[in-house]
């Protein structure tokens, strides 16, 4: 994902003028909290996070680009 689909332009198209992208690893500083509060047991796990920190939708696993677009 980070090297095959995230650099896409098809994505940065959906996704950057609609949400706030941003990438964390697991398994250190912050990421370790979240796959805690989330109970994260899959990777690659997306997370969509609204104002207020609640997570409101999550998908897991890696994905085609078109696939990607549709979540």
């Amino acid at each position: 994902m980070k090297f095959e689909v995230f650099p896409l332009a098809e994505i940065g198209n959906v996704y950057n003028p609609n949400f706030i992208c941003y990438q964390l690893d697991a398994e250190k500083g912050e990421g370790i909290e979240i796959t805690k509060k989330e109970k994260i047991e899959v990777y690659p796990t997306y997370l969509f996070i609204n104002g207020d920190e609640k997570s409101f939708f999550h998908a897991a696993g890696v994905k085609e680009a078109k696939d990607f677009i549709t979540l």
